[in-house]
């Protein structure tokens, strides 16, 4: 049997990729004003701006850009509208089977960090443009994944190189240590996963030398070759006399 809605059956179904909470902020510097813009998604920890996507008028964005440079003294943002919350809470929340509704912060006020921000910038139809802000600290992940770890362990060691081995097969051992050292910590998000990584090599360094000694994690034996095997195996059963 057809049904229709009360409305006559025009109503359709919201598209999901589209149905998501929005947020509004207000720039907070002396003696420039700037009105509310609309952002979709942000990532911050301890007060301080990591990420932002933003939505709004080409000149506003110019000097939003200017504004996160840094050379502005005292900028702030007042944020409102939604609820940030940790990856990890929100994956929680879903295993569960629950909407995230306790936990989490508010990003009601942050800061632009000291490594300024690296600006993407999509200029729209009628004037506007879509920006995202992702900061400049050389810590700072833009997606939490094992690859992302594998990367940033990586980059981080360029310069003072990791003395003990390190491999791949660790990384889940590495990222449950650093998070429990701190080393490793979420940011309050909206529709990303970023994180913030502090680690230094001598910090890497006695992680891995712990997990060695405790058994945690192995060296594995280096990789045997088929075709080596076989011809060893041949020349053992064809010996040359």
């Amino acid at each position: 049997m057809n049904t229709t809605m009360e409305s006559g059956g025009d109503d359709k179904e919201e598209d999901p990729k589209y149905n998501y909470v929005i947020g509004q902020f207000s720039i907070e510097a002396k003696d420039i004003p700037m009105s509310t813009m609309t952002f979709d998604r942000i990532a911050f920890l301890d007060d301080r701006l990591l990420f932002l996507s933003v939505f709004a008028e080409k000149s506003r964005i110019k000097q939003l850009r200017a504004l996160m440079a840094g050379s502005v003294k005292g900028v702030s943002m007042n944020c409102r509208g939604l609820r940030c919350f940790r990856p990890t809470e929100v994956r929680e929340h879903i295993r569960k089977g629950q909407n995230p509704t306790y936990g989490g912060r508010d990003p009601y006020r942050l800061f632009p960090g000291t490594d300024g921000y690296t600006m993407k910038r999509k200029d729209l139809d009628y004037g506007m443009s879509h920006a995202t802000f992702a900061s400049n600290d050389p810590g700072f992940m833009l997606v939490t994944s094992p690859v992302a770890l594998f990367k940033q362990i990586k980059r981080s060691t360029i310069k003072n190189p990791i003395t003990a081995p390190f491999i791949p097969e660790w990384l889940e051992y590495m990222d449950k240590e650093l998070r429990e050292a701190r080393l490793l910590e979420e940011a309050y998000c909206h529709r990303c996963e970023c994180s913030v990584f502090a680690a230094g090599t001598m910090a890497l360094q006695r992680i891995i030398e712990k997990g060695l000694k405790a058994g945690e994690i192995t060296i594995p034996p280096p990789p045997v070759h088929e075709k080596m095997l076989k011809q060893i195996s041949f020349i053992v059963q064809n010996p040359v006399v």
